[in-house]
C-alpha cells in the first residue's frame, strides 16, 4: 500500500472512533506499527491529525485553520506550541 493510501485510511479509520492507538490502527489496517507511526507523523505534519498520551484525534475546521494560520501567518498575533495557543510578544 503507498503512503497516500494509508495515510486515507488511518484517517478514516481515525473519523470513526477517536483516540485509538497506534497498535489498534495497525490491527485494523493490517500494517506494521512502525507503518502506522509513519503514516500518524504525516498526517499530524499535514496539520490532519493531534497525537497525544491517549491516542490520536482528527482535527476540526476550525483547529486546522488555526494550524495553518499559526505557522504560515507571520503576522498572526499568536502560536501554538503543545496544543497551547500563546500570543506573541511584539515589540514593547
Amino acid at each position: 500500500m503507498n503512503e497516500e493510501d494509508l495515510d486515507w485510511l488511518v484517517y478514516h479509520h481515525l473519523l470513526d472512533d477517536p483516540c485509538q492507538g497506534v497498535e489498534t490502527l495497525a490491527g485494523k489496517t493490517g500494517c506494521s506499527t512502525t507503518e502506522i507511526g509513519e503514516s500518524l507523523r504525516r498526517l499530524e505534519k499535514s496539520m490532519l491529525i493531534s497525537q497525544d498520551a491517549d491516542g490520536c484525534r482528527v482535527l476540526s475546521v476550525q483547529e486546522v485553520l488555526l494550524q495553518c494560520q499559526s505557522r504560515y501567518d507571520p503576522h498572526a498575533p499568536f502560536t501554538i506550541e503543545g496544543g497551547v495557543i500563546r500570543m506573541k510578544k511584539g515589540p514593547d
